[in-house]
């Protein structure tokens, strides 16, 4: 696993930070006094616009519970990778990689092998494209071979021959 640096939330605060605690204030009722005041008191500091990320996400904080909101849920976040980068397989997949291939019941023991030789011309999948497309076809795969038969055998022989 990658090194990830942790973020710095300690630089200065976002404009969106700045719109939402103004706006939260007019909701709410306060003059730019009255917000001040507030920021005053949760930050210790006067200035809206002096505030750090952490500062402003405590201001925010405190106008939702003083207007009784709940915060919203946290967006899940997109990656976005620059041209000619791919982003590697997922946990989720790699988990459903392995719940479907319990599913099939292999002729050989390096069946798998051999399918992501012919689907992705590598043994096992490296990028999330190249999972997506090895779970499509061990999906098909499952299906195929937990369907029951759709024509039953018929008495004396392969022709139905009596």
């Amino acid at each position: 696993m990658a090194f990830r640096p942790k973020k710095d939330t300690s630089g200065p605060k976002t404009a969106a930070q700045c719109k939402r605690i103004w706006a939260q204030g007019r909701e709410q009722g306060l003059d730019g006094e009255a917000l001040r005041d507030l920021v005053y008191g949760v930050t210790g500091m006067a200035s809206i616009a002096a505030l750090t990320k952490d500062q402003a996400a405590a201001v925010i904080e405190a106008l939702n519970q003083a207007g009784g909101r709940t915060p919203p849920p946290p967006r899940r976040r997109t990656r976005t990778y620059g041209p000619g980068v791919e982003p590697l397989v997922t946990g989720e997949q790699r988990a459903k990689i392995e719940a479907l291939k319990g599913e099939i019941p292999w002729k050989r023991k390096d069946g798998y092998t051999r399918l992501c030789r012919k689907i992705i011309k590598r043994d096992q999948p490296r990028t999330v494209r190249e999972a997506q497309m090895v779970i499509e076809a061990l999906k098909g795969w499952a299906a195929r071979v937990n369907r029951p038969p759709s024509i039953p055998p018929q008495a004396g022989g392969p022709r139905g021959e009596r």
